[in-house]
């Protein structure tokens, strides 16, 4: 596995398996996902988490300036949604990361 897919497996369990984070976190993952070319699953967790973000953030802001979070009252439809389809697209992404590491170390263990 390179090093660039274990800190996103990493990453990705810290999202999956953590009861609560804060939303700023869901980022952290992102970059990694990239680096280890899988564009499509990154790009899609991306858009859908952003969406989440969007949408919890925007529900809660009163409209002036500065733009103030500290008041968050919990998510609110749709962004719940779009947050587990990131949510899931993760849980994709960690699956398939470590079922592709697995099989590389059997294959090695075989031909040895």
């Amino acid at each position: 596995m390179s090093r660039y897919a274990l800190a996103a497996c990493a990453a990705g369990v810290f999202l999956i398996a953590t009861p609560g984070f804060g939303m700023q976190y869901t980022i952290l993952v992102l970059p990694l996902m990239l680096a280890t070319g899988r564009l499509l699953l990154a790009t899609l967790y991306g858009v859908c988490a952003g969406l989440m973000l969007l949408f919890t953030y925007w529900q809660q802001w009163g409209g002036g300036l500065p733009i103030d979070t500290y008041a968050l009252a919990g998510p609110r439809a749709p962004g719940p949604l779009f947050g587990l389809l990131a949510w899931a697209i993760l849980t994709g992404f960690v699956f398939t990361e470590l079922r592709e590491a697995s099989s590389d170390v059997m294959e090695t263990r075989i031909a040895d």
